[in-house]
């Protein structure tokens, strides 16, 4: 994809994020109706398109997460060559109870092998999960 439909790919995002806002249907915002699978799937748009400060502050005000839209974090931060932080964002997902499906852990894998310090980042994962 070149950058010129990216950015208006990009574009549209907005556009329909924006709509469903003006709907009501925001669920980033807790006054608005909660419909937690329409955010994950807003969400994880903004996530394809490598728009991690986006991203970062929709999960942030997110009322609700689901596994999801914790893999989807996950993936996008690897996918965009910050595995450290992706790996960071695994550990806090940990924290607050959630267990990592096939998807999840495929990325983390991947963090692993991109993060500087292989072995530290292998055995801090693995001694989390087991």
């Amino acid at each position: 994809m070149n950058k010129r439909n990216e950015k208006r790919d990009l574009g549209t995002v907005k556009l329909i994020h924006n709509r469903v806002h003006q709907l009501g249907y925001d669920t980033f915002l807790s006054s608005c109706n909660p419909n937690l699978v329409l955010a994950t799937v807003i969400f994880d748009m903004y996530v394809k398109f490598g728009n991690l400060n986006t991203v970062k502050n929709l999960f942030d005000k997110m009322p609700k997460r689901n596994l999801v839209a914790w893999g989807s974090m996950i993936a996008g931060y690897n996918q965009y060559g910050q595995a450290e932080e992706a790996l960071g964002i695994f550990f806090d997902m940990l924290v607050f109870g959630f267990d990592p499906d096939k998807t999840t852990f495929l990325s983390v894998i991947s963090a692993c092998g991109k993060a500087r310090d292989l072995a530290l980042a292998w055995d801090k994962v693995f001694i989390l999960i087991y």
